[in-house]
Order: structure tokens, then C-alpha cells, then sequence
């Protein structure tokens, strides 16, 4: 399998080092817990991102895709629409602390290193969450680095 991770320039890029944020923040699927979110396709990855700094009204200038692969036989789980209440992802509030408690149970049962969670920009596609304190987390790798710019149509957010 093959995930992308969209982060700013200036981020380390070694695997061990793309918790960091997430150690130290809360998102839709855990609380200070060291994991990477990933999109399985760069065109989602760059949407989750666009998603996130809208708010901000600021894109950076400069990004790294990173292509992460995970062997075939690495363990993952997949949350799928249906595993999930109607409303999930539109009444924020309601849900947040639900969708925390399924990314925290995942994450600490450690039943697979891979967690794939529906987007909630776009649920026909999928977030995976890569659980780092997993006895497989070693398997993974960074393949690639490559520069990621924001075309310039989006000039409204610099």
C-alpha cells in the first residue's frame, strides 16, 4: 500500500519524527498520542490540508508529499461509513469525542498498526492513521520526498 503525507518544507522527514504534532495536539481520531495521518491519494492529502488552513486563511509556500509504503502484510483495520453514526462528520460537536474514543481504542488495543478511517472531506476515500508504537511501524518506510507547491489559483489563501 501506498500513502501520502503533505507536510511544510521545514518538517523533518524521517518516519520516527512525523508524530511530533500529533504527540502533542488532539485530532478527529486521537488525543496526544504518537500517530501520522496519511490520505491515500496526494489529491486527498492536499485537500485535508487545504481543509485545515482555510480556517487560517494561510497556505505556506513550500510543502513535501511523502510517499510512505506499508508492506502488504502489515496489519490494518478500516472503519468504514457504515461502522460509523449518520452524521458523523457534519455535527462536529456531537461526534468529536466518539471519533476520538475509536482512534484511542484502536491505538491502544495495538491490534493492527494501521487504522483506515473514512475522509471527511470526501468519505468515499480513506485517511490511514499509522499507530507508531506498533511492533510493525518499523516496516514502513518513506520512499519518497518530493516538493509540493499550492498552484497559484489558490492565491487567496497566502
Amino acid at each position: 500500500m501506498k500513502f501520502f503525507r503533505l507536510q511544510k518544507k521545514n518538517l523533518p522527514t524521517l518516519l520516527d519524527s512525523l508524530t511530533t504534532g500529533a504527540n502533542i495536539t488532539e485530532g478527529r481520531w486521537h488525543r496526544h498520542v504518537p500517530i501520522i495521518y496519511s490520505a491515500e491519494s496526494i489529491a486527498l492529502a492536499a485537500y485535508e490540508i487545504t481543509a485545515h488552513v482555510i480556517r487560517t486563511g494561510l497556505i505556506e509556500e513550500d510543502y513535501n508529499i511523502l510517499t510512505l509504503d506499508i508492506p502488504d502484510e502489515i496489519k490494518s483495520n478500516t472503519l468504514k461509513l457504515e461502522d460509523l453514526p449518520a452524521g458523523w462528520k457534519d455535527n462536529y460537536d456531537k461526534y468529536y469525542d466518539l471519533t476520538q474514543d475509536l482512534g484511542m481504542n484502536w491505538f491502544k488495543s495495538q491490534a493492527a498498526c494501521i487504522l483506515k478511517v473514512p475522509s471527511v472531506l470526501i468519505p468515499q476515500e480513506f485517511n490511514c492513521i499509522i499507530n507508531s508504537k506498533h511492533h510493525e511501524f518499523q516496516k514502513i518506510t518513506v520512499t519518497k520526498i518530493e516538493k509540493f507547491k499550492f498552484d497559484k489559483r489558490f492565491h487567496f489563501l497566502h
